[in-house]
């Protein structure tokens, strides 16, 4: 479940829209088997991780996936 989730955070560093990129990860059957709590949980554990990787190194890629996976979180959390 994590790999598609991932690949939702890449597409949407590519300019993709959090909507468009949580739908291309639902081709995965690992990904439309899980658990809403399971992305929800899964959206906040990469939100923090990269909130503490920009928070170590503030460049500004890294501040812009802080961002993205912060929005992939709000969305995820409320079971788009």
């Amino acid at each position: 479940m994590d790999r598609p989730g991932c690949l939702a955070l890449r597409l949407m560093e590519a300019g993709h829209p959090v909507e468009e990129a949580i739908a291309f990860a639902g081709r995965f059957p690992s990904w439309r088997a899980a658990e809403p709590e399971a992305l929800t949980a899964f959206g906040e554990a990469t939100a923090a991780l990269w909130r503490e990787i920009a928070e170590g190194d503030g460049t500004p890629w890294k501040l812009g996936m802080a961002e993205r996976a912060a929005t992939l979180a709000r969305v995820l959390g409320g079971r788009l």
